[in-house]
């Protein structure tokens, strides 16, 4: 691996990694995939990333990669792209954005009647294989808080990854809209502090979460409602 790592920095000065390629492989990549396929330079089990050494890569990039391995198994491997990045190296992570497929979900509810079962896919994996399995989700503030509590810093969102030459999972969307989070984070200066108060609600953040459960339930009930009208309606026929 390190023979690999070394050729590619002595090509043009800069190695960039794709970890879970997939059949997606990135130009000016090293692409690295658990299975051995058209397109990928390194077959490896990211579950660890132990092949590649300290400060060896200028920037990762993982597309619909992290909600494949457990929520317990998070940490590990965004504390291992930290340590793997050279200093100011850049990470970009897509995954599943779970506020976005909530709020889609209720807006869009008849897509989610049979035969349509897009949800899924979206939530729990294509699970085509034994790796194609969703083990957990994460919205902004969560996944901002990882790679924070990581040492990241100047953590972002971004509409998609087209930068580096690719369309892939970060475009990813439903006929009714994007369902990808899209994130952008540089290895700096530790910003991660443990105080409980920065994540205490103000109560503006408290009205608003009240006032989003009134809506929720209302929606809720008027889903309620016309199943019923439905249910009568199909008595009939």
């Amino acid at each position: 691996m390190s023979n690999l790592l070394d050729e590619k920095r002595e090509a043009d000065k800069s190695v960039k990694l794709h970890l879970g390629c997939g059949n997606t492989s990135i130009k000016g990549f090293i692409n690295v995939d658990i299975f051995k396929i058209s397109g990928v330079d390194v077959i490896y089990d990211l579950r660890d990333l132990r092949c590649f050494l300290d400060n060896s890569a200028d920037v990762i990039y993982a597309s619909h990669f992290l909600e494949h391995f457990s929520t317990a198994e998070i940490p590990t491997i965004i504390s291992e792209m930290y340590r793997v990045l050279r200093k100011n190296g850049e990470v970009g992570l897509s995954v599943p954005d779970l506020d976005k497929i909530c709020h889609l979900y209720l807006k869009n509810i008849d897509w989610f009647t049979p035969p349509n079962s897009p949800w899924l896919g979206l939530i729990y994996g294509g699970q085509t294989n034994q790796y194609d399995f969703h083990k957990t989700g994460f919205n902004y503030r969560w996944i901002k808080y990882l790679l924070e509590k990581a040492g990241f810093s100047e953590v972002s969102e971004v509409d998609n990854f087209e930068i580096y030459g690719v369309r892939d999972g970060s475009f990813a969307n439903m006929p009714f809209g994007k369902i990808s989070l899209n994130i952008t984070a540089i290895k700096g200066k530790k910003t991660y502090t443990s105080k409980i108060g920065i994540f205490k609600e103000s109560w503006l953040e408290r009205f608003f979460s009240k006032l989003e459960l009134i809506f929720y339930l209302l929606a809720k009930s008027m889903v309620n409602v016309k199943l019923c009208l439905i249910r009568q309606r199909m008595k009939k026929v």
